[in-house]
């Protein structure tokens, strides 16, 4: 049987796919707002899930106008 092992939440800010996929993880405007993702990374990496269910919004990093969902699941 299946175990929920935790549920993590975060604010974000739209463009913040864009800036990832552009890697602009160092860029200094970025950089304090990818280090906050750092703890949630490093308990993933510690707990090892099988399974993670992501919600999100996607604000068009990978739908566009014409299939422009407001939540998808990944």
């Amino acid at each position: 049987m299946a175990r929920i092992i935790g549920g993590i939440g975060t604010s974000h800010v739209p463009t913040i796919g864009v800036a990832f996929d552009r890697k602009k993880q160092d860029d200094p405007d970025w950089t304090p707002l990818f280090k906050g993702y750092a703890a949630v990374a490093g308990w993933l990496a510690e707990k090892k899930p099988d399974v993670l269910v992501f919600f999100y919004n996607d604000h068009a990093t990978t739908f566009f106008f014409d299939h422009y969902p407001t939540f998808a699941l990944a």
